[in-house]
Formats: C-alpha cells, structure tokens, sequence
C-alpha cells in the first residue's frame, strides 16, 4: 500500500517503483535465467551488461517463444499452459540468456508520471517499464501491478 498524500495523477515512477530489482547479467544461461525467474516469483527481470547497462529484457513470453522455436515444438505446447507459465526449463535452449531476450526494453525517469507509465505499457503491450538512472543504469522497475495497487490504494475513501 502506498503511504502517500498524493493525488493519484500526481504519482511518478519514483513513487511507485520497486528499488530491488533482480537484474540477470546477459552470459547467464537461459536455464539459469528461468530458474531465477521462477525462484524469485516474477515474470521477467531486466538482462545487463558487465557495467550493469540495460541490453533488454527476459520475460516468461521470451521462454515460451525460445521453447516454441526449438525443435520440440510438440513438447513445448505440452510444457506451457499459458506464455507465462513453464512446467520444465531443462527443455529450454542451451546458450546466453543474451540470445533470447527482447532488446527493445521500455524504460522511463523517476519523473515520469503514472499516467504516461500507464499509457507506454498499453502501447507497447508489455508489463513492466525499468526505470533507469542518466547513464542507462536500472534503478528500479514499475509493473502494471504497482500502477494497479496505486489505483486501488487511491480508489479507498480518505479518513
């Protein structure tokens, strides 16, 4: 729950934004990568470079493209009951998570406001903007379910 006097339309990613982000360097294995994924309860985690730059992200859709490209497609429709969900990742390729990722990453300043965060995550279909210092460094990351709960938070009558 946020602990904010703020207007909703007054919230910015500052506010909003998870500090600790998991970050997953670009020559882990794509095994290794889902493991942490799933260890960690989250969909997808922003893939870095050796400086700690943002190459991209690694989501449960990217898993589930990399199974369904693989040469047991038959096997990969078994394995995944929904693009994020995945019963097996030893079926997953071998290779660098760096491979399989989206490069296109989302990303905005502290200062963006929900809204806008709101609208880039409709627009580019995707549930998660990382949130990145001048030199490109990840600093943060707000889910759909962080503009979410501060929709509801601000939804409840103030006492």
């Amino acid at each position: 729950m946020l602990t904010t006097t703020q207007s909703l339309f007054d919230l910015t990613a500052a506010d909003l934004m998870s500090r600790d982000v998991i970050c997953i360097p670009s020559s882990t294995s794509l095994r290794e990568a889902a493991r942490q994924l799933v260890e960690a309860g989250i969909s997808g985690a922003p893939v870095t470079d050796e400086e700690g730059h943002c190459l991209g992200v690694l989501s449960h859709t990217d898993l589930a493209r990399s199974l369904a490209r693989g040469d047991e497609a038959a096997a990969a429709a078994e394995e995944v009951f929904a693009d994020w969900q995945l019963a097996d990742v030893e079926r997953l390729p071998g290779g660098e998570v760096s491979r399989f990722l989206t490069r296109a990453a989302i990303t905005a300043s502290l200062q963006t406001p929900i809204d806008e965060l709101a609208a880039v995550m409709c627009d580019a279909r995707v549930h998660r903007v990382l949130i990145t210092d001048p030199s490109g460094k990840v600093i943060g990351i707000v889910s759909s379910l962080d503009v979410l709960r501060a929709v509801a938070d601000h939804g409840q009558p103030q006492a």
